[in-house]
């Protein structure tokens, strides 16, 4: 398996490298990243928690309605224009923040930073490369996909001390200087020739022509509604439960302190999970992963139904969270180019991740509902438990029903 790794990285380094940058980039455009702002914020615009967060949940909500407008530019436009473009947005965003006069001014920047960071960037670091890959295709995505917990783990770190130091301006004004002095060079050097493509690629994709499906073909069908669920619930649960992690840590009397030192758990399993995903799903198929994949996220939550004070169940709780995430992402970006086909994927992809993208701007508010009206977060796991039950079965009928529709198309 790490034979093929090798292999896989000394064959297309520059599209790897690529797809590795923007997902790495794609942090900026992250709540892990944008949330060590909010303090600093709350001082500048005088301002309370909740209306700073209804700000970004609109923001987040109108860039995830508009992410399937736009996705589609990337099936047309060529790796280096599209970058190239969400840099400049991404930069724009910054400018925005930095000099935003009032609430709704940071608004409209969380809006491009959304947009462009979370949503444009990771799409485009994953299509691009299954779109020129076909037998390594997992092996690579599992490389590209490294990106976003790498970020996870190294920007904090950077950037807390940065606005404690220096403050928050100064805080964006280093990341637009890394966007124009590191990442924009970076991109223009990996994209000075034609990106490399598998040769295998070619005769299979000739071989599977009617498997290119378009965004509406895929709304059409069925197998889209009955796997929906199952694309952004683990978005959706753990968004929730991350935004009230707080609560969660008060109510099992857990040391906020342990709490922020487990995330490296997760972090790491996260990784691993990404890492590894990808050769598997090259050896067993992504279709078969994709189920397995999700499994450990109904696990972490069945640990937080048990009534425990106990750190064990943390760790275990987010080191589960971060194999389902990064296994899960991994595979289904590669199943959607098996069983989608890749023409049309960056139109596909970026549907999906606006589904999940409103997902995520739901839950919060939902189960922060819920605790007022006094549930306890062993219910909630309970219902992010069913959730993940009923999403798993739906998915399986998705599944053998996709695969029935694509071989009559195979047979046209």
């Amino acid at each position: 398996m790490f034979t093929g790794v090798k292999a896989t990285l000394k064959n297309t380094p520059r599209l790897i490298a690529f797809g590795f940058l923007h997902a790495l980039c794609s942090g900026f455009g992250q709540t892990f990243f944008v949330a060590l702002f909010y303090t600093a914020w709350l001082e500048e615009f005088q301002t309370n928690r909740m209306l700073l967060g209804q700000y970004y949940g609109l923001a987040t909500l109108c860039s995830g309605l508009m992410l399937p407008f736009i996705s589609p530019l990337i099936d047309h436009f060529s790796p280096r224009r599209s970058s190239l473009i969400i840099l400049a947005a991404l930069l724009l965003a910054i400018i925005i923040l930095i000099h935003a006069p009032h609430l709704l001014g940071l608004a409209i920047g969380f809006f491009f930073l959304r947009i462009s960071g979370q949503g444009l960037m990771l799409t485009l670091a994953n299509t691009t490369v299954a779109k020129r890959l076909d037998r390594t295709r997992g092996k690579a995505l599992s490389m590209v996909a490294l990106g976003s917990p790498l970020g996870e783990a190294i920007l904090p770190v950077i950037f807390v001390l940065i606005i404690q130091g220096f403050g928050w301006q100064t805080a964006w004004w280093t990341v637009a200087f890394v966007l124009l002095l590191a990442v924009t060079p970076n991109v223009l050097f990996l994209t000075r020739s034609p990106l490399e493509v598998d040769l295998s690629k070619t005769t299979e994709h000739v071989a599977n022509a009617n498997l290119d499906w378009r965004r509406r073909e895929v709304v059409s069908a069925s197998p889209f509604w009955l796997m929906l669920l199952f694309w952004v619930m683990p978005a959706f649960l753990f968004t929730g439960f991350l935004f009230h992690k707080l609560s969660l840590a008060s109510e099992r009397q857990w040391p906020l302190t342990f709490m922020a030192s487990t995330f490296v758990a997760y972090a790491i399993a996260r990784m691993c999970a990404s890492f590894f995903a990808g050769p598997l799903a090259d050896r067993f198929s992504a279709s078969t992963m994709l189920i397995w994949s999700f499994m450990p996220m109904p696990i972490g939550f069945a640990v937080l139904l048990i009534p425990t004070q106990e750190l064990w169940a943390l760790v275990i709780y987010l080191s589960c969270m971060g194999l389902a995430l990064g296994a899960n992402g991994t595979v289904k970006s590669i199943y959607l180019a098996d069983h989608y086909g890749t023409k049309h994927m960056a139109a596909i992809k970026g549907l999906l991740t606006a589904c999940s993208v409103v997902a995520t701007s739901i839950s919060p508010w939902l189960f922060g509902y819920w605790l007022e009206s006094g549930w306890s977060f062993q219910e909630i796991a309970f219902f992010a438990v069913c959730c993940c039950v009923i999403s798993i079965i739906l998915a399986a009928f998705g599944k053998s029903r996709l695969n029935s529709l694509n071989q009559r198309r195979k047979i046209r």
